[in-house]
């Protein structure tokens, strides 16, 4: 998947409601497809 689609996604995900950043990032790993060879992290952040 090209990376512009990929952030496309992310981006969308991140805009809908969650119950906290913790959730968020759980949902997020858990729809992503393994792919070992690609060196990709996901750091997530809650601001108050």
């Amino acid at each position: 998947m090209p990376i512009d689609d990929s952030l496309a996604k992310l981006t969308e995900r991140a805009r809908q409601q969650a119950r906290d950043t913790g959730s968020l990032a759980d949902e997020i790993v858990a729809s992503s497809i393994s792919d070992t060879a690609d060196d990709a992290c996901l750091l997530a952040i809650s601001i108050r």
